[in-house]
């Protein structure tokens, strides 16, 4: 995405977040565990593409986007003694987006965002999340903030009722979307697991050389793992001496 950039539309801001995707699994040299993998990433970014206009809301696409802070975490911000929100740092992150990409923050659970869909958390994170989202109405209407045509807490309800909040926690993460895919999302078309035929299948309608890509990525991948195991055997050696 060029700095200058800006989308007047929400299709296009969406497709690029997926092209970025893209890039970071072509440049990242251990972005795959072995040939299995590496084909379940690329039928994974190939049904993100398919499925997402499943996942935009077409009252909205053209607006009203809401200014938010895109990497809002605990260690942004800064509390004093009884708790009170003093001061928020990082503002370099702020910035205007479609307002069903707020959601309620998953760390509160003190999870990744990986982890707060396992069933042994998910029903935890739900109670954080109502818990958050009472706060959260009771504020909007103290200050009676609302968009043009809702409110944003009702956004965010629609959003986790329809599960495009897992497709937009997908585009944020940099390395969670590939489970959240298979926890959330898959479940809502097919009930099973893919089979290895059918990310076969899949991941060749990703690349117009899957095969080539997938032994490049694999080469990549021992490459990696060689240059790593050289560089911590020379630090060993050096500390030696």
């Amino acid at each position: 995405m060029e700095e200058n950039k800006t989308y007047s539309c929400v299709e296009p801001y969406i497709s690029d977040l997926l092209t970025f995707h893209d890039g970071r699994f072509l440049a990242q040299p251990n972005a795959v565990i072995d040939e299995r993998d590496c084909r379940y990433q690329m039928t994974v970014h190939t049904l993100m593409r398919t499925l997402s206009h499943h996942y935009i809301d077409r009252d909205r696409r053209q607006g009203p986007f809401v200014m938010q802070f895109s990497d809002l975490h605990a260690s942004n911000i800064l509390v004093d003694s009884c708790w009170n929100v003093t001061a928020v740092i990082d503002l370099e992150w702020v910035c205007a987006r479609p307002a069903e990409m707020i959601d309620v923050p998953y760390w509160i659970t003190g999870l990744g965002i990986d982890e707060v869909g396992d069933k042994e958390h998910v029903q935890g994170y739900i109670k954080a999340r109502e818990e958050f989202m009472a706060i959260f109405e009771e504020e909007e209407k103290r200050m009676a903030q609302k968009l043009p045509n809702g409110s944003i807490s009702t956004v965010i309800r629609r959003a986790w009722e329809s599960k495009s909040s897992w497709f937009i926690h997908c585009l944020d993460s940099v390395n969670g979307m590939y489970t959240l895919f298979h926890q959330h999302l898959r479940p809502i078309f097919v009930s099973f697991r893919l089979t290895e035929n059918m990310e076969i299948l899949l991941s060749r309608l990703w690349h117009e050389k899957a095969g080539e890509l997938v032994e490049k990525k694999l080469q990549e991948k021992e490459l990696y793992v060689a240059e790593l195991q050289k560089m911590f055997k020379v630090d060993a050696e050096a500390k030696e001496e």
